[in-house]
């Protein structure tokens, strides 16, 4: 997040763990991007096909334009950096 202006981390979270467990490993880790609790699991229903196949973490790309552009799983940062440079252009 620090080192490029073009891309923000989102992170989801269903209600597995209890809430005040994310916070704490959130801040331990200092993970400082938007996290979103997803009690219903609305929205990891919605990559359950992605998850089955990445696991944890899996990363899902958007690109300015609200698109989805691709999915993958944990990638380093020489990796994850080429992508975001593939998607933003």
């Amino acid at each position: 997040k620090e080192q490029r202006g073009d891309f923000m981390p989102i992170s989801i979270f269903c209600s597995c763990c209890p809430e005040q467990v994310l916070r704490d490993f959130a801040t331990e880790n200092s993970f400082n991007w938007p996290w979103i609790l997803d009690t219903d699991y609305s929205l990891v229903r919605q990559f359950e096909s992605y998850v089955v196949q990445y696991g944890y973490p899996t990363l899902v790309f958007i690109d300015k334009d609200l698109n989805l552009r691709d999915y993958s799983g944990f990638t380093d940062i020489t990796d994850l950096d080429v992508k975001i440079d593939e998607i933003s252009s």
